[in-house]
């Protein structure tokens, strides 16, 4: 039986939950090189700030233009931003651990 004191997630900060579920898209594309991609794997994380794409359409169009060729799906846990000089592209202040090509 749960402590009455005990609050869920919802209850003890609904504005910061509501925020990112608008906000923030649950999955992104980051664009990157072979090079890069090596030391995803060696350090487990894409260290932030991770800059991504909203749609795959849009990465693929930023990756044949600065000559990325690989596009990461990517897992978003924290909020994200819109990039002020690239839209639609967003960034996320933390690290992404979870990334697959």
């Amino acid at each position: 039986m749960k402590n009455k004191e005990e609050k869920s997630d919802a209850e003890k900060c609904p504005v910061d939950l509501l925020v990112s579920s608008i906000s923030s898209p649950r999955y992104g594309y980051h664009c990157t090189t072979k090079k890069k991609l090596e030391r995803y794997h060696v350090s487990k994380r894409i260290i932030a700030p991770v800059r991504f794409w909203p749609n795959r359409l849009t990465a693929e169009r930023w990756a044949k233009r600065t000559g990325r060729e690989i596009i990461l799906r990517i897992r978003l846990d924290h909020i994200s931003y819109p990039l002020p000089d690239h839209k639609p592209a967003m960034f996320c202040p933390n690290d992404v651990t979870c990334f697959n090509c």
